[in-house]
């Protein structure tokens, strides 16, 4: 009989006997070289790994596990946050496509109304005609009146009230001289550069950016300060659309607008 310990490692140690016996059943002692020791110490080595191995494996498999659950929560996770973007990017995008819609009905519906009340009859320069009438001059569209044209200060005489210059821009009276105003978005000399409350205040009390000089004939402003919010509102951001033109407008002449 013998006594052998065996260890493995990391605190793992295995303690066991070999016995040998001879003929008959006689304890022969121990003999360390011995086929029965070799074989019982292998299969006690090979077991000793196998736990070794099965504990690894059991870590091995709890941390996949754990790897796999984590896998799954972020899948969940990302597929949450996904599907929440998804419905904010759908969202914004009929939200802005509705924007989008309402802005070009406001736009459709301020054209409507120039057109209606005549603004560019006034503030658009006339061109001659062979054999007809002066017409419109499309390619200053709402520019007001030529900055390059010469106008004389005349004011008329009784029994003449009102006097137009040839581009039906500019117009005398008792008031004095006024010019037909750049309505177009250029930032220097139109209303580029202009605010929708200041146009809507203008059109409202009757005076330049709503603080300025007084609106003056024919500027018929105590008309239009009846529209409604939304139809000022239109015919601004229609304005806003049309190709800005540089002309500067001259002041009004006369002593009562100075």
């Amino acid at each position: 009989m013998a006594a052998l310990r065996v260890s493995q490692g990391r605190g793992f140690e295995v303690n066991f006997r070999i016995l040998t016996h001879g003929e008959g059943g006689q304890e022969q002692g121990s003999r360390a070289d011995g086929p029965s020791w070799t074989l019982r110490l292998l299969s006690l080595r090979v077991a000793a790994r196998s736990m070794r191995s099965g504990s690894h494996r059991l870590r091995s498999n709890k941390a996949m596990l754990m790897k796999a659950r984590l896998m799954i929560r972020n899948a969940r996770l990302n597929a949450t946050v996904s599907a929440a973007a998804a419905v904010i990017w759908v969202s914004l995008c009929i939200s802005a496509d509705a924007q989008q819609g309402a802005g070009e009905q406001m736009i459709k519906r301020g054209e409507y109304l120039v057109h209606v009340i005549g603004c560019e009859g006034c503030h658009t320069p006339y061109r001659e005609v062979v054999d007809g009438p002066p017409e419109i001059d499309m390619s200053r569209y709402l520019s007001g009146h030529p900055s390059e044209l010469k106008t004389p200060a005349l004011v008329p005489t009784p029994p003449w009230v009102i006097a137009s210059s040839t581009y039906h821009t500019a117009h005398a009276g008792p008031w004095g001289v006024s010019f037909a105003a750049n309505l177009t978005p250029d930032n220097e000399t139109g209303l580029g550069k202009w605010t929708e409350e200041e146009f809507i205040q203008t059109l409202r009390e009757g005076k330049h950016q709503g603080r300025g000089r007084a609106l003056l004939p024919p500027m018929p402003w105590t008309h239009f300060r009846m529209f409604s919010g939304d139809d000022l509102k239109s015919i601004f951001a229609f304005l806003r659309t049309v190709k800005p033109i540089k002309n500067k407008v001259p002041e009004p002449l006369g002593s009562t607008n100075r």
